[in-house]
């Protein structure tokens, strides 16, 4: 099957360049003429980056219709998302075979991840107000520290622009979208507003969603190269959980809410960039099942952080980059449960420093070098060093590049202060390398790239049954290949296909559940007239061991297939018409054991722009 879908694409590909006009030359596509900031925290060309990344542009999200992170970040190399259910409810990303709990989270920049959470849920973080989204895979804690194990997502926002926005969508299961927006840009000062709201009835008893997002950006021009900026955002969910334990849970919920501030000002100058950062973030996370098979069962988490981070860049002839800063992190956690208090205003505190030097002294070739140094009052003290290269052979448009690096995450107040906690926990920790070389043909109508991996995660953290509290006890390897491949035969059609193989060698004290092996996936676009935008993207998921909850035990999850479809429809003035349709030929499927994933799916929206 995937070789004949394979060969299909092939064919139809050079079809499209058979028929292309050459008289009629299309513009180049200067792909890596774009910037990125996430890979060391300063804006650099894409050429120049040397680790894995992914680049997700607002047009990209727009063309293939997706509403939340998780649905667009199963289209990226190397990754596997993973929901429980419907629309809304929780969803775990693994990428290169690293655990959901290994992947940083951020917004501009700052992490969105308390020191409370055990994993981030992928399918809470809507994209109304993203400007692009950045992933850098393997290793980060060089620059952003505990959790960029196995990567970094960033979602860049929005900058405020002069602009009005409508949006409402509706569609199967009683769904109902409504998204606002507003921004004004004034001499020395700008700012924007952002709501959204999301409603749906699920597809069987308790499977409802519901969420409220809000958020707002004001920026303050002292100077053509010094601001100060605020950033507010506010999320409230609830989510109806309709198994426990396989079963059925009729009055089965968790609720979500979230409050971040950040508040940047940077200044820069032709030989120096300084930025500091101050923000404050908060969650409240509750359970409850009235009617839980044990019993009455509630938890409930509350946690605040608050951070100050700043980072000075000195700029050498444009040849060398010295970056060098550290953060300050004071955080609070309580959590209890139906059998009692488990920790009131546990703190943590951490403190770390970071330098990084990229040379640039031979044409076309970067260096880069970093260590970071982190001292947490719970578990002590972690460095973590990076080196990555890059070289950049202009006349063959290939890239070549190398990294290797370090990463941790730190042990959660509940692993070592919980009712099973263990004192004495260690940060667990991963070691990683890649090599890849990227190309692009015929002036970037063809972008092509390959890249090995290989990872060693160690100390990971397990409930060990013998001393009946948490330990350093896991570890595993995990290496693989990712392969791309871009074309642009002409302006109005393109193509992209990703194709990840995985190899996980099991070690000793977990499980390596949802992990596969082989993971593909492909998106064709068609402008059409200038008016019409249609995209039909495609993913397989290869087999994968699963957990059986209802019985304990360890089974095979079958691989599945997907195709959504989205047609965007220019209406004039500022009018825009959608209709997108998920899981297209109905496939039933599980994407986690014993969770129906939904059946075909549409969802009709209208939008106006000013």
């Amino acid at each position: 099957m995937q070789k004949i879908i394979l060969m299909f694409v092939l064919c139809f590909t050079a079809v499209l360049f058979s028929f292309s006009d050459e008289k009629k030359k299309e513009e180049e596509f200067k792909i890596y003429e774009k910037v990125i900031v996430t890979a060391n925290r300063y804006e650099e060309k894409l050429k120049e980056v040397s680790t894995s990344y992914t680049l997700i542009t607002k047009e990209d999200i727009e063309k293939m219709g997706f509403k939340t992170l998780n649905e667009i970040l199963n289209f990226m190399p190397g990754a596997n998302v993973f929901q429980n259910g419907s629309t809304g409810h929780f969803s775990s990303l693994f990428l290169r075979g690293s655990s959901s709990n290994h992947n940083l989270v951020m917004l501009d920049g700052i992490p969105i991840i308390d020191w409370s959470s055990y994993s981030y849920d992928f399918s809470q973080i809507p994209l109304h107000n993203v400007e692009r989204i950045e992933i850098i895979k393997g290793p980060q804690s060089t620059l952003w520290g505990s959790r960029a194990m196995g990567g970094v997502i960033n979602l860049i926002t929005k900058k405020p622009d002069k602009f009005l926005s409508l949006e409402l969508n509706s569609g199967s299961d009683g769904t109902i979208n409504g998204i606002a927006s507003v921004s004004r840009k004034f001499k020395h000062t700008d700012f924007s507003i952002f709501s959204y709201y999301w409603k749906s009835n699920g597809e069987i008893e308790n499977d409802g969603f519901r969420a409220f997002d809000l958020s707002g950006k004001g920026e303050i021009f002292f100077s053509e190269k010094t601001n100060l900026a605020i950033f507010l955002r506010s999320y409230n969910s609830m989510t109806e959980i309709p198994f426990s334990m396989g079963f059925p849970s009729p009055m089965r919920n968790n609720r979500v809410k979230e409050n971040f501030v950040s508040i940047p000002f940077t200044r820069k100058s032709e030989k120096s960039h300084f930025s500091i950062n101050l923000s404050y973030f908060d969650r409240n996370y509750q359970f409850n099942d009235p009617q839980d098979f044990f019993g009455y069962t509630y938890s409930k988490t509350d946690s605040s952080l608050l951070r100050l981070n700043l980072q000075q860049d000195l700029i050498y002839n444009k040849s060398n980059i010295l970056s060098f800063g550290g953060e300050i992190e004071e955080s609070r956690v309580s959590d209890e449960n139906s059998f009692g208090e488990n920790f009131k205003s546990l703190r943590i505190s951490n403190k770390s420093l970071f330098i990084q030097n990229q040379f640039k002294s031979m044409k076309n070739f970067v260096l880069t070098a970093g260590v970071r140094y982190d001292s947490n009052n719970q578990f002590g003290e972690y460095i973590s060093p990076r080196i990555t290269g890059c070289y950049f052979i202009p006349y063959g448009n290939v890239k070549i590049k190398s990294s290797w690096g370090k990463g941790f995450r730190a042990p959660i107040p509940i692993e070592y202060a919980g009712p099973f906690g263990n004192s004495e926990l260690k940060p667990e920790t991963a070691t990683s390398w890649e090599i890849g070389v990227e190309k692009n043909f015929l002036e970037g109508r063809i972008i092509s790239g390959v890249t090995y991996f290989k990872s060693d995660y160690k100390n990971l953290i397990v409930f060990d049954f013998f001393k009946y509290r948490m330990e350093n006890l896991a570890k595993f390897g995990s290496k693989g290949y990712e392969f791309s491949l871009l074309l642009y035969p002409v302006r109005e059609i393109n193509l992209n296909f990703n194709y990840t193989g995985l190899i996980l060698s099991e070690g000793k004290g977990q499980p390596l559940l949802r992990r596969t092996k082989d993971t593909w996936s492909s998106s064709l676009n068609f402008l059409i007239r200038e008016k019409i935008n249609l995209n039909l993207n495609f993913i397989y998921v290869g087999n994968r061991k699963d957990l059986d909850e209802r019985y304990f035990s360890i089974v095979d999850n079958p691989p599945f297939n997907r195709i959504n479809a989205n047609i965007r429809i220019d209406l004039k003035d500022g009018f825009f018409f959608t209709i997108r349709i998920s899981n297209l030929l109905n496939r039933s499927y599980e994407e986690i054991y014993g969770y129906p994933s939904p059946d075909r799916g549409i969802l009709v929206g209208l939008q106006w722009k000013k």
